[in-house]
């Protein structure tokens, strides 16, 4: 009887123990997001104003140099944010660390494709690149949030989701507008915000 209940106690011990550890994996994770604050304001940045420079683009007769425009602005935030990461401490779970650096890696990776196969290819519509550039965003985030047990990241998924509708609907025209309408509200601004969040918490 004593074996038994020794058995169940080791049990119970474990499975705190793995909770424990579940929690700390997951506060770690959060903490992180906040310090990938930088990379939202970063790619915020850079998707405005690469929509103003589309436009302008457009203004100009030079829509042929949209593409181009895409592909090096998206290498260099692609450039900075690898060896930013290279940089940054790996006090944090490791196996965590590397998912969600490859998760936002791979968005990217979709983002500079889509930039090619619209311009350098005429493959796709840039109504179509948009749409499927939110609907990787939207991913992301919402890998980002299972990973990190994040409420606010899996509810910034959804506008992104619900821009991969609207986009194709508006047309090529409106779509940048859309797409940038969605990066400053659901990225840049998001980006700042847990920027604060995390000066004030290094503060106290």
């Amino acid at each position: 009887m004593k074996e038994k209940q020794g058995d169940l106690d080791r049990v119970k011990l474990s499975a705190q123990q793995s909770l424990a550890y579940i929690r700390s994996v997951m506060e770690e994770t959060r903490n992180l997001a906040m310090d990938y604050s930088f990379y939202f304001i970063m790619f915020g940045t850079i998707v405005l104003f690469g929509t103003m420079v589309s436009y302008l683009l457009v203004a100009l007769s030079r829509w042929t140099l949209i593409p181009w425009m895409w592909v090096l602005v998206m290498a260099v935030g692609m450039a900075v944010a690898m060896l930013r990461s290279r940089r940054m401490s790996r006090q944090v779970n490791l196996l965590i660390r590397r998912m969600l650096v490859v998760t936002w890696s791979m968005v990217l990776v979709m983002v500079v494709v889509l930039c090619l196969s619209f311009g350098l290819i005429g493959l796709l519509s840039l109504s179509i690149a948009l749409a499927i550039t939110s609907a990787s965003i939207g991913m992301g985030y919402a890998m980002s949030a299972v990973l990190g047990g994040s409420i606010t990241l899996g509810l910034l998924s959804l506008p992104w989701w619900i821009g991969s509708v609207l986009i194709p609907l508006a047309g090529d025209w409106y779509g940048p507008a859309i797409m940038g309408a969605l990066t400053l509200f659901f990225e840049l601004i998001p980006g700042i915000i847990m920027k604060r969040r995390s000066i004030d918490a290094t503060r106290k």
